[in-house]
C-alpha cells in the first residue's frame, strides 16, 4: 500500500499531538517520543515547509539560541552557582535551550500541517481536557494515589510522597511538572473552544465546569483570576456579541445555564468540603503578587540587559556568578538568549496569531504564565503551545486571504 505525502503527514500530526498529550517521556533518553521522530520529518518532509516570513524567523531564533549557548561556554568557563547549592557548567544550559528549540520546531511542523491540510485541533484538545479532569478528579479523591499514579508520566519515575495533607505543597499539575502551568493551559484551551471557536453552548457550559474543576485542584492564584477572567469574557461575548435573538438557542441556552449551575454549585460546595479545597481557600486568600514584584525588580540590571542585545547567557540566567529564577519569562528569555530572539519569540507566539478582538483572549492566560511563571520550559506546555497558537495563526493567514479574495471581487462589481 502506498504511503501519500498527506497520509505520511497526518500520521506525525496526530502522533506528535498524542504525544505532547497523553504519552510518557522516554526515561532512558530523557525525552519525548515525538523529540526523537520529528526531525527525521523535518528531514524527508521538510521541502513542504512554506518558506514564509514565520519559517524564517524561526530558523533565526534557533540558531541564536544554539549561538547563545555555545558562547556560554566562553562566559562561563570558571562555572557559576546554581539554585541548589552544587556548581554547574555550561552543560547546563541544555534542557532548556533543546526545549526552546524544540518549541519553534513544533510551530514550523504544526503550522505547515494544519495549513497545508486544514486539520483540526478541536477533538485533540476536547480530549485532553477529559483526560485533565479525569487526574484531578482522582487527586480530589486521593492525593496520595494520584501522585503515584502521576509518575508515570514523569522523567525520572520520582514519586511525590505525601504524607500528612496539610499544606499547599501538594499541587496539582496534571502531567505537567508546574500547577501554574497546567492551569493557564487549560483555561487557554477552554478560551480556545469556547470563545474563540464559538462552540455549542451546552458544551461550553459544560467546559466551564470542567475548568473549575481543574484549576481549583492547582491552588493556582494565577489560574482562578484568570478562570474567572476567562468565564467573563465567555459571558460577554454570548452576551453582547451575538447577532439577533434566536428562541430555540435562547432556550437552550436557558436549560443549560440552569442544569450546570446546579452542578457547579454541587461541585463547587463539595470542593471546599475537602482538604484541597480547604488549602487552596487559604492559599488564595493569603497569596499576593508583592513577592514577584520584589523578585523582578531585584532581577533588573542594566549592565545585564545591555549585555543580552544579541546573546544571552545560554539557557539560564546568571547574575554575580549565581544562578537565579526572575519568575518572568521576558527577563528569562532575554538574558538567556538576548533581545534578538526575544523579539522574534514574541512576535511568533503572541503578535502574529492575534488579532484585536475579543475572540483572540486564549492568547492572555499564555501571555500571563510567559510573564509570571516562565512557562515555556516545560515540554508539554510548550508544545500544546505551540499547537494553539499555529493553528490561530493558520486561521488567521485563511481569513486576511479569504477577506483580499472577497475586497477584490467587490471592486471587480
Amino acid at each position: 500500500m502506498k504511503i501519500t505525502g498527506r497520509k505520511l503527514d497526518g500520521l506525525m500530526f496526530a502522533f506528535v499531538v498524542v504525544d505532547l498529550m497523553f504519552l510518557p517521556y522516554l526515561r532512558v533518553l530523557s525525552s519525548s517520543a515525538s523529540m526523537v521522530v520529528l526531525p527525521f520529518w523535518f528531514v524527508f518532509r521538510g521541502h513542504v515547509i512554506r518558506n514564509d516570513r514565520d519559517f524564517r524567523l524561526c530558523v533565526l531564533a534557533i540558531f541564536v539560541a544554539i549561538l547563545s549557548f555555545l558562547v556560554s561556554f566562553l562566559k562561563f568557563p570558571d562555572g557559576f552557582l546554581m539554585r541548589s547549592g552544587s556548581r554547574g557548567s555550561a552543560v547546563s544550559m541544555v534542557p532548556n535551550t533543546v526545549i526552546l528549540c524544540y518549541m519553534f520546531l513544533y510551530y514550523m511542523f504544526f503550522k505547515s500541517v494544519i495549513s497545508r491540510y486544514s486539520f483540526s485541533v478541536d477533538r485533540f484538545l476536547y480530549f485532553y481536557l477529559g483526560f485533565v479532569l479525569v487526574l484531578a478528579l482522582l487527586f480530589y479523591l486521593d492525593p496520595a494515589f494520584y501522585f503515584e499514579v502521576r509518575s508515570f508520566w514523569t522523567m525520572f519515575d520520582n514519586v511525590i510522597e505525601v504524607g500528612e495533607f496539610e499544606n499547599a505543597m501538594y499541587r496539582f499539575t496534571s502531567t505537567l511538572s508546574e500547577p501554574n502551568n497546567i492551569a493557564a493551559l487549560v483555561v487557554s484551551i477552554y478560551s480556545y473552544l469556547v470563545i474563540y471557536k464559538d462552540k455549542v453552548y451546552s458544551c461550553s457550559v459544560a467546559l466551564t465546569v470542567l475548568l473549575m474543576l481543574v484549576v481549583f485542584a492547582t491552588m493556582s492564584s494565577s489560574g482562578m483570576a484568570l478562570m474567572v477572567l476567562a468565564v467573563f469574557v465567555f459571558v460577554l461575548k454570548d452576551s453582547v456579541f451575538q447577532n439577533g435573538v434566536n428562541m430555540r438557542r435562547m432556550t437552550i441556552k436557558i436549560l443549560s445555564s440552569i442544569f450546570f449551575a446546579c452542578v457547579a454549585i454541587l461541585a463547587f460546595a463539595y470542593f471546599q468540603s475537602t482538604e484541597v479545597g480547604e488549602i487552596a481557600s487559604s492559599r488564595v486568600s493569603e497569596n499576593s503578587m508583592d513577592s514577584r514584584y520584589r523578585i523582578w525588580f531585584n532581577s533588573i540590571d542594566p549592565s545585564k540587559l545591555m549585555g543580552s542585545l544579541i546573546f544571552g547567557d545560554g539557557g539560564l540566567v546568571v547574575l554575580n556568578g549565581k544562578v537565579v529564577n526572575p519568575h518572568n519569562g521576558h527577563l528569562h528569555l532575554i538574558y538567556s538568549y538576548g533581545f534578538l530572539l526575544y523579539l522574534v519569540f514574541i512576535y511568533i507566539y503572541f503578535v502574529a496569531p492575534v488579532r484585536i478582538n475579543v475572540r483572540y483572549f486564549f492568547v492572555v492566560p499564555l501571555l500571563a504564565c510567559f510573564t509570571i511563571n516562565v512557562g515555556i520550559y516545560e515540554l508539554r506546555f510548550a508544545g500544546l503551545m505551540a499547537l494553539i497558537l499555529a493553528a490561530a495563526r493558520v486561521e488567521k493567514i485563511n481569513s486576511l486571504k479569504t477577506s483580499k479574495r472577497n475586497s477584490g471581487v467587490l471592486s471587480l462589481v
